[in-house]
């Protein structure tokens, strides 16, 4: 807050206060730095910058300079109080208002907390209710079904399940009035004897008897059942044992057809492979046979050209040191001759490396396995075909084996 103050006064070193008038000492600097100045025109002091009263501790309302503010507190006063008055007119108001807006939203908070907890227990009795009156209900039916379960079954079987070998004991009534109320409202029926015994009594005695009766009904059935069953299987087992006899006949009178053929038809086959087994021995011997006398011959063919080579090679050695000795002197027959023994040994040269080749050739098609056979076939095709032909030549002299005998 900022006191006003008039352009032209005396700075003085009191204040006094507008509230309780007293006067405090103040330093002049203070005020002159607590001044506001503004384009050199006074505004007014800060009064945070002031110290506080020494008697109502306030320092809102100082004014400069040791002055008698009697008249000036009186008026204040006054109007306090009014201001008093008023504000507090105004706060029962306001207060009223604001309390009657609270107590509102709370009646209105209250009445639907209220109205919500009506509908959840209304639920939750409407869904206990359903349960318990589903299972009355339910009991009800079980019942119902019992005594329509006993009101058609046959006296002896009533009277049995009334006298139960062991169990629980049950009651029935004998009246004719009784029993027929019983069956059309058995809950008349619990009212009207005084509830002696009680409702719940009443509906298991029923439950168990009508459990009784299906029981012995069943077991009466199942007795029935069994000898009905027996006499239709013994009826179907004489006439299956008089059919399976009939087919069994049927079928041993075509085995006893059927076995001298297909035994005859097995010892022809055995009688034909036998002799293929023994022509095919005898072609083998006769292949082995051959091929060995071949292997022979030309073993011996190769043991007279290596002689003959070795003879061949001999001689041309004899004769070409025969030469020389004879022709040393001359030196144009012995260049003649020197040049003839060059060109026979490049011959001979070359005749051993064919041999060589031819050799490793062989060699090579004899260590074929049978990942790569068409060379070894290719080799000895034509080997091969003449040896075909012989064979096919010697089977067509035996009469097993000609086109006679083929279906073809």
């Amino acid at each position: 807050m900022i006191l006003p103050c008039d352009h032209d006064f005396y700075l003085s070193p009191y204040l006094t206060c507008g509230e309780c008038n007293s006067i405090a000492f103040i330093d002049s600097k203070t005020i002159k730095a607590a001044l506001i100045l503004v384009d050199n025109v006074s505004m007014g002091l800060l009064v945070e910058a002031l110290p506080q009263c020494p008697g109502c501790r306030r320092t809102h309302a100082w004014f400069v300079g040791a002055l008698e503010l009697g008249d000036h507190i009186k008026g204040n006063s006054r109007e306090r109080k009014q201001l008093a008055k008023q504000k507090n007119k105004s706060a029962v108001k306001v207060q009223s208002i604001v309390r009657s807006i609270q107590a509102r939203a709370k009646a209105i908070r209250i009445k639907k907390e209220k109205t919500t907890y009506d509908a959840y227990i209304y639920r939750i009795a409407s869904r206990m209710a359903a349960l318990v009156k589903g299972k009355m209900d339910r009991r009800a039916a079980l019942v119902e079904r019992s005594l329509n379960r006993i009101k058609i079954c046959h006296k002896i079987v009533l009277t049995e399940a009334l006298r139960p070998k062991d169990g629980i004991p049950v009651f029935w009534y004998k009246r004719k009035e009784q029993v027929s109320l019983l069956y059309k409202n058995y809950k008349v029926l619990v009212e009207r004897t005084g509830n002696n015994p009680p409702l719940w009594r009443v509906e298991e005695n029923i439950n168990t008897i009508a459990c009784r009766v299906h029981q012995i009904e069943c077991a009466r059935a199942a007795a029935i059942q069994k000898r009905v069953r027996g006499m239709i299987g013994r009826k179907f087992i004489r006439q299956y044992r008089i059919e399976a006899t009939y087919v069994l006949g049927q079928r041993v009178a075509a085995v006893f057809v059927l076995q001298p053929i297909i035994r005859g038809w097995i010892a022809k086959r055995r009688a034909t492979e036998l002799k293929q087994r023994q022509l095919n021995t005898k072609l083998l011997q006769s292949y082995l046979k051959e091929r060995k006398l071949a292997y022979n011959s030309l073993t011996k063919k190769n043991l007279a050209r290596k002689l003959t080579h070795a003879y061949v090679v001999d001689k041309a050695h004899t004769y070409s040191s025969d030469l020389l000795h004879s022709v040393y002197n001359n030196k144009s027959v012995q260049t003649a001759a020197k040049a003839k023994l060059n060109r026979e040994a490049q011959i001979q040269d070359q005749e051993k490396l064919k041999r060589i080749a031819e050799w490793n050739r062989q060699k090579q098609i004899r260590t074929i396995t049978s990942d790569n056979p068409p060379i070894y076939h290719a080799y000895f095709k034509s080997e091969t075909d003449a040896r075909r032909i012989r064979f096919m030549k010697q089977i067509d002299q035996y009469t097993i084996f000609s086109k006679k005998n083929f279906n073809l």
